[in-house]
This record gives structure tokens, sequence and C-alpha cells, in this order.
């Protein structure tokens, strides 16, 4: 059996939506867990009247903690062996599951992900994600440490290894990166193209607030650093994406500190100075500013 785990928040109309989409999956062996994060919109006695699937179970955190402990939550119910994430705005496509659990079988892997299309808010058109790059099959960590893959709603994969690496609820945003650079130091996670979800950005999303993407990028570099620093191609894409965070909420000159953060005996003086460079640069626009 798959447990699905839909943490939410005050979206209680939204909600009914992703569940169905779930309850709608052509495989039908699974349990879903929504676990409200104290919502204060009626959300309970909404999905009660909506949703009487037996199969749906609802589960309510006393006080609001985060979307991280609501998926932890929801991983230590589940019945199932596999679990997978759904998020409540959120809709997956009636064969994702079944895709899914053919892709682990065949490949004995641990986790699976997979494509998604991603309706940015405001915009007709969506794009998809990961990128036409990026190559099915297994995925490394050093890959994923370059740059972000994968979302929480696309994976699926074995039961203890989300209850060996949980969510870390101290991550403002950036949760998904942060998870699965861990599982992938520990388990076999492979990537397949097919585009399985829709994910759907709301006018109040975490993703349209830069300033959490700020914090939670500086918190995976000073966690990663060692690994981060031992490649300049990936150091530059780390400071690239801090940079471009911090233009959006108007906090470019603070970069200085994530440049000098660049700084280690591992590389050459010439290697160095351009990281030198750039932080002294940033600190006298900072000053400036």
């Amino acid at each position: 059996m798959i447990s699905v785990v839909i943490p939410t928040y005050n979206r209680k109309e939204l909600l009914v939506r992703a569940v169905d989409s779930v309850l709608a999956q052509t495989w039908q062996d699974l349990e879903v867990l929504v676990v409200d994060d104290a919502s204060t919109d009626g959300t309970e006695a909404y999905l009660g009247e909506r949703v009487t699937d037996s199969r749906v179970r609802y589960l309510r955190q006393e006080r609001q903690q985060g979307a991280c402990a609501a998926r932890n939550r929801g991983v230590e119910e589940a019945r199932g062996a596999w679990i997978a994430f759904q998020d409540s705005d959120d809709t997956w496509r009636p064969e994702k599951l079944a895709a899914q659990m053919k892709q682990l079988k065949e490949s004995d892997a641990d986790i699976v992900f997979c494509a998604f299309a991603r309706h940015a808010f405001g915009k007709e058109t969506p794009y998809v994600f990961p990128h036409e790059g990026v190559p099915e099959g297994r995925v490394r960590y050093e890959d994923l440490l370059f740059e972000n893959l994968i979302s929480t709603q696309t994976m699926l994969g074995k039961r203890e290894c989300f209850r060996a690496e949980p969510f870390d609820v101290r991550f403002p945003r950036l949760q998904d990166w942060e998870l699965v650079l861990r599982l992938a130091r520990r388990y076999d996670v492979r990537y397949y193209r097919q585009i399985l979800a829709d994910v759907y950005e709301q006018a109040d999303s975490i993703s349209r607030k830069p300033e959490k993407a700020v914090q939670a990028l500086r918190m995976l570099y000073r966690m990663h650093r060692e690994s981060v620093n031992g490649s300049e191609r990936t150091t530059d894409q780390m400071l690239f994406a801090i940079r471009s965070a911090c233009r959006q909420c108007g906090m470019e000159g603070g970069v200085w500190r994530d440049y000098f953060y660049a700084l280690t005996p591992r590389r050459s003086c010439r290697e160095n100075a351009k990281y030198l460079v750039k932080g002294l640069l940033a600190l006298g626009q900072c000053r400036k500013g």
C-alpha cells in the first residue's frame, strides 16, 4: 500500500481538489493522510462533507508547526510500505503512482521522482521542471548539490527512507532540496522524465517569498560548505542562486558574506582572489546603500 501525505493550512477548497486527484489514481491500493496544521477555516468539516472515501484519514496538529512537521507526522502515522507526498494546492495526473511503482520495481531503486508542469501565478502557460537537460536514471548527491531537481509532490519511495531522514523543520523554504540531498547520500534515488503532476503557485505561496529563499540557501550552503566549495562550478552556482534571491528582495549588497564564505585553503590563490574581490565589491555596495 502507498501512504500519501498531504499537509494543509487554510486551503480547504484547493485541498479537496488535491485529495480527489489522489483518489482518482489508477493505483487504488492507497491511503491519504491529510495533516491539518491547525487550520482556522473549517477544513475538517469542509473536507468531511465533500470527501467520504474511507481511505482518507484526517489528522490535526493542535498548534501550527509548519508543513515539514505535518509531513513528518504523516510519515510516522503511515500504514503503507511506500510514501508519496502531495501538496494541498496541487494535483496529480491519474497514472502517477502506477507509473512510479513500475519504475521502482524495475529499477530496484529506493526513491523515484518525476517531472511536473509548474503553473506560475498570473501566467497562462506552464513550464516543465526539471529542465530537459537532466538525464534519466540515478541522481547523485553531487548532481543535486549543483541544482535542485526535486519537488516534494514528485517523490515516491520506501517508508523507511523518510523515517530515517525526516524533513528538517528549521528550513523556511527548499525543504525538499535539503531532504533529498541527505537521501541521495544514503539511498538509490532515480529520475524518470514523465510529467505526472501539476504544481500551482498561489498568491501566498512560499515560492513567492525571496527572503525565505535567501535564508534557506544560506543554511544549505553552510550545511554543505565543504562539498559545495570542493567544486568551483557548484560554488559559482550556489552564489548565483543566493545573489539572485537577494536581488529580488533588495538585499544584493549583503551577499558579500557569502563570497567570503567561499574562501578556503583547498582553492588556489587565484581562485580565492576571485571570490575575495567579488566579496569586497559587494561589501562596498552594501556600505554605499
